[in-house]
């Protein structure tokens, strides 16, 4: 059996009829392409006349090649049609184009061949068809491979960049240099906040990768932040929440109270999306702050959370007497010293610490620790009698606050 290029149109074999005709081919193939896809109608004419019309010339040929082989180019020819598919890409034009560019070239390669058919010719123009589609799917793969070559370059890239921005607004160095590698502009102000999630249920699942479902829990937190905001979120993910960086339009001094407020509302639906509760430390810096903020805000956090606050968002106005009591120093050794008497004395230390945070209230306090009245009264007494300090004595009630805290916040309980 003989093969489609040995095979007749009009008395002449198929082949042939392309071959002797490849520069008019090109000329009228670059003609449909500007005329039927304006894409190609506003690119460079050195671009249009140069690597574009060097692909045509080299894709008829292929077509041609392609009639001995039954539609399937050689591998070599595909991979490069793939790199000239990932330059269009680069360059901005559209997948669906490059694959319209390919199947209107083969338009007007068979149209040609076929031009002279006649009812004789039946077998070699469904030989030619049959060609075209096999041919046509082969390009279509190679192009798409290319576009998912460009497409995760391009994304390896932007995250390089971002990575980069991140960490030098964060850790210092020249940000604009950053922002300009990552294609960004830099912001009047960052709301800098730093999360801390709980666990999510599928975390203590004995059927789930207990990872993956951290990991999940994390992802979900980036996402559902990120949804909330026009301009781009920066995110350093952390073992069990993660750092962002939120573009704000306006300087810090005059945007912090509403944007901090906007993002306690967001948490709510953050924290349905993560199905966790989560601990915020927030403060607003300009991009050059960006790294005290960072720190800050990791403080407030910690303080928060050695505290045993509830779940939620919390800036230094929050916790401001307990984050400058929770300073290294010897202060707060010697504060931390007046409890001492309480150690060994669990029972004492743990009243004492609901009964303050209760407002000194005996039933409250009571019901939290699930024992009598009388024996709220009667551990605090014995805590007067231990340290000399009596929490029901209003000289005494800010020192006994301050050691609680210093003792809390130095111990990391």
């Amino acid at each position: 059996m003989t093969g489609p290029s040995s095979w007749l149109i009009g008395g002449h074999e198929i082949t042939q009829i392309l071959s002797t005709r490849i520069p008019e081919l090109t000329d009228e193939v670059l003609r449909v392409l500007m005329a039927e896809l304006p894409v190609y109608a506003r690119l460079p004419t050195v671009l249009l006349q140069g690597d574009v019309r060097r692909v045509v010339v080299r894709a008829i040929r292929l077509f041609v090649t392609a009639l001995d082989t039954g539609g399937r180019p050689d591998d070599a020819a595909l991979a490069d049609l793939a790199e000239s598919a990932a330059r269009r890409a680069e360059e901005g034009v559209p997948f669906e184009m490059v694959v319209a560019a390919y199947h209107r070239g083969a338009r007007v390669c068979a149209d040609t061949a076929l031009a002279g058919a006649r009812p004789e010719d039946v077998e070699a123009v469904q030989a030619v068809l049959r060609t075209t589609m096999s041919f046509l799917e082969h390009i279509a793969v190679a192009v798409a491979a290319g576009y998912a070559q460009h497409t995760r370059t391009a994304l390896a890239e932007q995250a390089a960049s971002r990575t980069l921005l991140v960490n030098t607004l964060v850790e210092g160095g020249d940000i604009h240099e950053a922002a300009g590698r990552a294609g960004m502009t830099l912001p009047a102000s960052y709301l800098v906040a730093t999360l801390v999630a709980g666990p999510h249920p599928d975390e203590s699942d004995p059927g789930i990768d207990p990872l993956v479902a951290a990991r999940w829990k994390l992802r979900r937190i980036h996402e559902e932040l990120s949804r909330h905001y026009r301009e781009t979120v920066l995110w350093i993910p952390a073992t069990d929440g993660g750092q962002a960086l939120i573009p704000l339009s306006t300087a810090a001094d005059e945007s912090s109270s509403t944007d901090i407020a906007r993002l306690e509302r967001i948490l709510a639906d953050v924290r349905r999306a993560a199905g966790a509760e989560i601990h915020v430390g927030v403060t607003v810096a300009a991009p050059s702050g960006v790294p005290e903020a960072a720190r800050l805000s990791r403080e407030v956090l910690e303080v928060a959370l050695k505290l045993g606050r509830p779940p939620g968002l919390y800036r230094l106005v929050d916790v401001v007497l307990e984050h400058q009591l929770s300073r290294a120093g010897a202060g707060r050794d010697l504060l931390g010293t007046l409890l001492d008497p309480l150690d060994g004395h669990d029972d004492l230390g743990e009243t004492l610490q609901v009964f303050l945070a209760s407002g000194l209230n005996r039933r409250r306090t009571a019901s939290t620790l699930h024992v009598h009245p009388n024996t709220v009264d009667n551990r605090i007494r014995r805590v007067s009698e231990l340290t000399g300090l009596d929490a029901t004595r209003a000289e005494d009630l800010p020192l006994l606050h301050a050691a609680v805290t210093a003792r809390r916040t130095a111990s990391g309980l």
